[in-house]
């Protein structure tokens, strides 16, 4: 597979003002915990986004990639405003995934600069405030919205089934801000220990690298609750197919199905792939990830594998990484545990959401 960089998240900041007890970097098992995190500058980010922007002119590149700004919580880089105002001056598209919290103090960058809003959101009101353990989350969240000028910002929420809220997915679309007009609902990420430690042990004998992140995903058998899944989701899918909720509502991937989705958390292989043209998870050449302390690796989430640093090498050098392409060799070989049940796996289109 050719090259073809579609889309790119920049970790902003590590940093969040939540403590959401099921997140990977500071939840209760979250790589971050006991971290001290210091922000890269604007300039590095302007540098970066430059040299991305020079590296795709140079390439002929028919579209610029899109961008996705996140975090820990993207709205506390003290330099959001001016990162997102460069992004923007300098051609491309870009997105946020936010807790909602602080929109309210930088609406107006956001209505723009910003082309999509992505909100998490994991249940109605009560549900919501209960698993964030912040009360009075989702009404902030909703008064922050109202900001928003919607007729420039599309706003998408993100709801992950877990064994806590998975009963709420088929009635949450009735229960959104008037301002959200996409729900993604998106099956949990799972890797068990056996899985969990075949990719620590693939990740270094094939790159030498520790993966010291990787145990931040491992977790037990899953509940019972799986068993009540395929209920949920023929429900969930009666309701799409008969437009019965108010807001455009899409399970993903797009694969699951009532008859599926056990393959999802027990087969050996997962799900098979039937909407990725390429057969295997794209990241590796049409998606780049920076870390917020300026790291750049392929995969959002499993981001062990590094190819260089945005603070030290410059992007043309990150892109002819030896480690880069062989990452990419071992992933069209089908060669990384963890793509098994990762939702990037069915990714085809590296588009971020709009109307």
């Amino acid at each position: 597979m050719q090259e073809n960089l579609a889309l790119i998240h920049l970790q902003l900041t590590a940093n969040c003002n939540l403590r959401c007890p099921f997140c990977g970097q500071w939840g209760e098992h979250g790589f971050r915990l006991g971290t001290e995190i210091v922000d890269l500058d604007k300039e590095v980010w302007i540098k970066f986004i430059d040299e991305l922007k020079t590296y795709c002119v140079k390439r002929q590149y028919k579209e610029l990639p899109q961008l996705i700004l996140w975090g820990g919580e993207p709205l506390l880089h003290p330099e959001f405003d001016r990162i997102a105002e460069h992004a923007f001056k300098a051609g491309f598209t870009s997105a946020i995934v936010t807790n909602g919290t602080i929109l309210d103090e930088h609406a107006e960058s956001i209505n723009k600069y910003i082309s999509t809003v992505y909100i998490s959101i994991d249940g109605p009101e009560k549900d919501h405030d209960f698993y964030r353990n912040h009360q009075g989350l989702f009404k902030t969240v909703e008064r922050n919205l109202k900001l928003l000028d919607t007729d420039k910002v599309f706003v998408s929420a993100l709801f992950t089934i877990t064994p806590s809220n998975y009963k709420s997915m088929t009635y949450l679309p009735f229960h959104l801000p008037e301002e959200v007009k996409r729900v993604i609902i998106q099956n949990l990420m799972y890797a068990e220990a056996e899985l969990t430690e075949r990719y620590e042990k693939w990740a270094l004998e094939k790159f030498g690298i520790k993966a010291e992140h990787a145990a931040s995903w491992k977790s037990g058998s899953p509940g019972d609750y799986v068993k009540e899944l395929p209920a949920l989701i023929e429900v969930l899918q009666e309701n799409i197919k008969n437009k019965i909720y108010p807001v455009d509502t899409v399970l993903y991937p797009l694969e699951l199905n009532p008859e599926n989705i056990h393959e999802w958390y027990f087969s050996k292989d997962g799900v098979k792939p039937l909407f990725n043209s390429a057969g295997h998870c794209q990241s590796p050449f049409r998606h780049i990830s920076v870390s917020a302390e300026g790291d750049v690796y392929s995969c959002i989430d499993y981001d062990d594998i590094k190819y260089g640093n945005i603070s030290k090498d410059s992007f043309e050098e990150i892109m002819q990484s030896e480690l880069l392409k062989i990452f990419r060799q071992e992933v069209e070989a089908g060669k990384n545990p963890f793509c098994r049940r990762c939702p990037w796996r069915y990714n085809d289109s590296y588009k971020i959401d709009s109307k």
